[in-house]
């Protein structure tokens, strides 16, 4: 099911979370929603951003976790664990290709 505008008005909708994290602008969600509220498939939001924007899985599932929490969820342990797991990894490949380039460009 496609999200409504009375998403923007929920502090524990995903895309205010990915907002309140840094990890995306409003004006940026908001057209993207549009976008996504126009496609036929049937995907989730998360799906939808993880295509066309720079956040990665491992945000996503962090954001996941933090609405879980929002809502009174139980977060399992493990979960928590792997997902920040996952993003020392992502944040390891960044910082590798940021230093490969930085070299790059020093070699010029």
């Amino acid at each position: 099911m496609k999200s409504s505008n009375g998403a923007a008005k929920d502090p524990t909708s995903i895309g205010n979370i990915l907002i309140d994290m840094g990890l995306i602008v409003k004006d940026e969600l908001e057209r993207l929603a549009e976008e996504f509220n126009k496609s036929d498939k049937d995907e989730l939001l998360g799906q939808f951003l993880l295509r066309y924007t720079n956040i990665s899985a491992e945000e996503i599932e962090l954001a996941l976790i933090r609405q879980r929490r929002m809502r009174g969820e139980t977060v399992n342990y493990d979960t928590i664990l792997k997902a920040l797991d996952l993003s020392r990894r992502t944040q390891q490949k960044l910082r590798t290709r940021v230093d490969l380039f930085v070299q790059s460009m020093s070699k010029k």
